[in-house]
């Protein structure tokens, strides 16, 4: 069936899908994190209510993304977003609790792994190419030595 299709259709449709695929990007990262950000601010200032007395708070470390084993043990300030930060209370207690999901990081995370996807279709792209060109040479001189003898 791919034999019918040109080399212009195929760019065509390959375009095509790329632009689809970077709309699709633009329209999913503008209507999640807002969705996500907005669930997690209410997670957020849930646990800040329960752990810490109404007050003013201050970050002693900014939000980041929650070890793997601290995720495991599901401690209470990892479970709902997967995030945290260090924070002073009022009265001077210091704690660990959840924060909101860090679009920046999210987005940075995302790209990272669309590029490794594209390397990685580059590459096998280049593989299939000289395999291809290799396998055309080899049936080339068995023709020639057919028609040589």
């Amino acid at each position: 069936m791919i034999e019918f299709c040109t080399k212009r259709r195929m760019v065509g449709t390959i375009l095509l899908l790329t632009s689809v695929s970077v709309m699709m990007l633009f329209f999913e990262n503008r209507w999640s994190s807002q969705h996500k950000l907005k669930k997690a601010k209410l997670a957020a200032k849930a646990l800040t209510n329960a752990s810490c007395n109404p007050g003013t708070v201050t970050v002693i470390e900014p939000c980041k993304i929650c070890p793997r084993d601290e995720n495991r043990k599901e401690l209470s300030f990892c479970k709902q977003t997967g995030y945290k930060e260090f924070v002073q209370c009022s009265n001077g207690k210091q704690i660990f609790r959840g924060c909101d999901i860090v679009p920046a990081v999210e987005q940075k995370t995302f790209y990272i792994f669309e590029s490794i996807c594209t390397v990685i279709a580059v590459i096998s792209y280049t593989v299939v190419r000289h395999r291809r060109k290799h396998l055309d040479r080899l049936v080339a001189d068995k023709i020639n030595k057919q028609i040589a003898s």
